[in-house]
């Protein structure tokens, strides 16, 4: 669940949808046919409406949100445009593969505010940073061992705790470094 830049609720669901909510939680917007797998995450471009303010992007008026990426557990990102909850056809609806094939289920997407760049954090702690644009892999990074200095004191015992896991990314407001988030509470910055 996140919101969207103008005042939306926003659900990436395990049935694969996303679905868009006013305040009141009434349904304003739905994406189901995107075909890629339960989301595990949504991104939104930084865009400004083409519309004026009192004609639409805002609950009760005519849908529009800025362009958006998708990340699946399931491995795939779909980029999906707010103009496709208009289209008639099915097959109109589903978006466009960005990617495929990462190496775990996607768990944060991350656009960067200034360059065309991309960033996709898996479960397993791989994080790879895409220029769209180019639909070239700029860096992909490992993080597999990441301790707090209280678990590093542990001794480790056959059968231990599960390792953490990655949980969230976001860029900095300027795009200078990248936040890292995982499940035992460490927080990393990455340049």
């Amino acid at each position: 669940i996140t919101t969207s830049p103008n005042h939306y609720l926003v659900r990436g669901c395990s049935d694969g949808a996303v679905r868009f909510y006013d305040y009141f939680l009434r349904l304003e917007a739905w994406f189901e046919d995107l075909n890629a797998g339960a989301v595990g995450s949504v991104s939104f471009a930084i865009q400004s409406c083409p519309y004026p303010y009192t004609e639409a992007g805002q609950p009760g008026v005519k849908f529009r949100v800025p362009d958006f990426i998708v990340g699946t557990k399931d491995s795939f990102a779909v980029g999906v445009e707010s103009r496709l909850f208009d289209e008639v056809k099915k097959e109109e609806r589903r978006g466009t593969l960005l990617m495929q094939g990462l190496s775990g289920a996607v768990v944060a997407v991350a656009c960067h505010p200034t360059q065309p760049l991309v960033a996709f954090l898996c479960k397993n702690g791989v994080l790879q940073l895409w220029n769209y644009e180019m639909k070239l892999l700029i860096n992909i990074r490992e993080f597999t061992n990441v301790k707090s200095a209280s678990e590093a004191e542990k001794p480790t015992t056959s059968g231990g705790t599960r390792p953490p896991t990655a949980r969230d990314l976001a860029f900095h407001a300027d795009g200078s470094f990248l936040a890292i988030s995982f499940s035992n509470g460490i927080i990393r910055l990455v340049s």
